[in-house]
């Protein structure tokens, strides 16, 4: 910044006399930005980064933003790798000054087993520069998987050479899929296998069925996914005398 400053006066004789002078000082500014993201499946900010998630959570991204510097800055856009322009609430911020924005996302399948995102943060300064910054977050996926049998017969009490109904019940009670799905069932002393829908790889004093693909999402809209399948009906045993 540079100023001039002018003196005149006047001699006996009413005549002027001046002279000018200038002084010039540096300023220079220190604009600066940055950005804070977290994560959080309670809804609330801030969360933590990175956080431990299951399939089927609702993840909240949090997203502070900071004025560091001694100039205002105008024109912030936030914008993240993987889900795009985030809005907040002011974009213009004075020294010091802060402001925030969140976007949500439910955890499916195929994040497994982390995800990893990035976002930038811009902002314009007095003279038209621009000043950013960047942060990552990470949310790590934690399986629950599980899995339930369920096998009954009919009739419950049977003579010699009766055919004896089993029904084998397969249930995925994790949050993933299970891949292959491989069942095995023993068959009871003087028993005969006679059939079954599907039919058993392994026949022989243990019945086994090696890949259960029959298998059917069903969305329960909760948190878990629910599978049914694999479901042996019309198993025959005969009795051998």
């Amino acid at each position: 910044m540079t100023n001039n400053v002018t003196v005149t006066g006047t001699d006996p004789l009413g005549g002027t006399v001046s002279d000018t002078d200038s002084c010039t000082i540096n300023t220079g500014i220190a604009a600066g930005i940055e950005i804070e993201k977290t994560a959080s499946i309670t809804g609330s900010c801030p969360g933590t980064n990175p956080l431990s998630v299951s399939i089927g959570d609702t993840v909240t991204y949090c997203f502070n933003v900071t004025n560091t510097g001694d100039v205002n800055l105008t024109n912030i856009i936030v914008t993240d790798d993987k889900y795009g322009p985030v809005a907040v609430l002011n974009t213009t911020l004075g020294p010091g000054e802060t402001t925030s924005g969140t976007t949500t996302y439910v955890v499916t399948e195929s994040d497994i087993p982390q995800v990893i995102n990035n976002v930038t943060i811009t902002g314009i300064d007095p003279r038209g520069d621009t000043v950013s910054d960047t942060e990552s977050c990470t949310i790590n996926i934690e399986l629950q998987p599980g899995i339930d049998v369920n096998k009954t017969a009919d009739p419950t009490a049977a003579r010699s050479s009766t055919d004896v109904t089993f029904t084998l019940n397969v249930t995925n009670t994790g949050d993933c899929i299970l891949n292959p799905v491989r069942v095995e069932d023993t068959l009871p002393a003087r028993m005969s296998y006679v059939a079954s829908n599907p039919e058993a790889n392994e026949t022989v004093g243990t019945l086994t069925w090696n890949e259960c693909n029959q298998w059917n999402r069903l969305s329960t809209g909760s948190v878990h996914y629910d599978y049914t399948g694999c479901t042996y009906r019309y198993w025959r045993f005969g009795h051998a005398d």
